[in-house]
């Protein structure tokens, strides 16, 4: 039996290749039917029929399926205070950075304002730093990137900022924003004063997609579609995949969502392999991500301080810089790598860490996620066996240095 699939897209873009691997044309040389400028409304598992709303014209349309997967991600989360419907408060979805960029041009936008210092909220006030412009940070947590990196990395991060003259102000709730007679934005009402602006760009979190669904599918309290280690939804024959949904985390042996591109690849896989058998599940992720900002390279998996005191884990840490090149070996410049090992004070399991340079080591971080998934502990990495050649590396890696470092304390 011929399957074939219908991708009902919402407003992407089809021929984008950072988000598709393959163009129209191609797909359909797969027989992977594409239907651009659909939104999806509703759901019938009994006549196994979902509806659509074409959002160009209005039309409606129903497809029918044998096995369904959903795909329908998140969307940025619109701040529920007054004047979030201001000319100029804007989110970073659905791909309006281009609009964005066009908006921070213009003469008069001098003060920014950036609701938000997680990966988009950071990487967009590193690019507005470059126009001229003002830039203020305003973020609920007490530094940036939090969830993320401790203070050990956050801290290089802060001086970046203040020398490029964005400023950041932590533990700050945003009250209101504020707008002239023309309804465009002109200020930020926070706990800790006002600023001006005339631009704002809310960086908050995402929301699943997924109040098109009603109560034909398990829908979790924080609104993710419930699924198994299979990708499989409360119903046999509809899967879900990515942003609307939540995955197995190693580090606590929760669910919870992780909103990675490579996650939902991953999910993605489990339910094509799983659509008519389940005999392959997903076997958890730890999260593991990086970024360049500032001229910093930097990449983490698992736990840090932060999250493991809000899932209520025990963790000890150790930190460690080491200078990446050996003198009178290498030609290149001595770079020093920051490297911070988060294990289980009892078992020594290893638990996260994070790496950070203005060399790119941040493949390394990649050891540590197998490490997480496999359960080793500090004994096991401290010996483990990571090449050395000189003229390449230093004599022992400082994954091996850290783990040493924990264990000798």
């Amino acid at each position: 039996m011929e399957h074939s699939v219908n991708w009902a897209e919402q407003r992407g873009a089809i021929n984008n290749p950072a988000v598709n691997q393959m163009n129209r044309e191609e797909l359909e040389t797969h027989n992977i039917h594409v239907h651009s400028f659909y939104e999806a409304t509703a759901i019938n598992p009994t006549n196994h029929s979902v509806q659509f709303v074409n959002v160009v014209d209005g039309a409606t349309e129903s497809f029918n399926y044998d096995k369904l997967i959903i795909a329908t991600g998140a969307h940025a989360f619109n701040l529920p205070i007054a004047g979030n419907d201001l000319d100029n408060v804007a989110t970073l979805r659905h791909g309006k950075q281009h609009q964005l960029m066009a908006t921070v041009k213009q003469a008069n936008i001098k003060n920014i304002v950036v609701v938000g210092a997680g990966y988009i909220g950071m990487m967009v006030s590193d690019q507005l730093s470059q126009f001229g412009k003002k830039v203020t940070i305003v973020d609920i947590n007490d530094r940036p990137l939090s969830t993320y990196l401790d203070a050990d990395f956050t801290d290089i991060l802060n001086n970046h900022m203040r020398e490029k003259q964005i400023a950041f102000i932590p533990n700050t709730k945003v009250d209101s924003f504020s707008g002239n007679d023309h309804d465009q934005v002109t200020a930020v009402q926070t706990n800790h004063g006002v600023f001006d602006a005339d631009l704002v760009v809310v960086s908050a979190g995402t929301r699943p997609n997924t109040d098109w669904i009603g109560g034909e599918l398990t829908i979790n309290e924080r609104g993710y579609i419930v699924t198994d280690d299979y990708s499989k939804t409360s119903n046999k024959d509809i899967f879900a995949i990515g942003d609307s949904t939540e995955i197995l985390y190693n580090p606590t042996h929760q669910r919870m969502n992780i909103s990675l591109a490579s996650n939902a690849e991953r999910q993605a896989r489990v339910a094509v392999r799983n659509l008519f058998e389940q005999t392959k599940p997903i076997h958890g992720v730890q999260g593991s991500s990086g970024l360049q900002l500032f001229g910093e390279l930097f990449a983490s998996t698992g736990l840090n301080t932060l999250t493991a005191g809000r899932s209520g884990i025990d963790v000890e840490s150790t930190y460690v810089e080491q200078v990446n090149a050996m003198p009178g070996f290498s030609k290149e410049p001595a770079q020093t790598v920051r490297f911070k090992l988060f294990y289980a004070p009892k078992s020594h399991k290893i638990l996260g860490a994070a790496i950070m340079s203005t060399a790119n080591e941040t493949q390394q971080i990649n050891i540590i996620s197998v490490a997480i998934q496999m359960e080793m502990t500090l004994e096991q990495l401290a010996d483990a066996d990571l090449f050395f050649q000189p003229k390449l590396t230093n004599l022992w890696n400082v994954i091996n240095v850290a783990a040493m470092r924990a264990l000798n304390n």
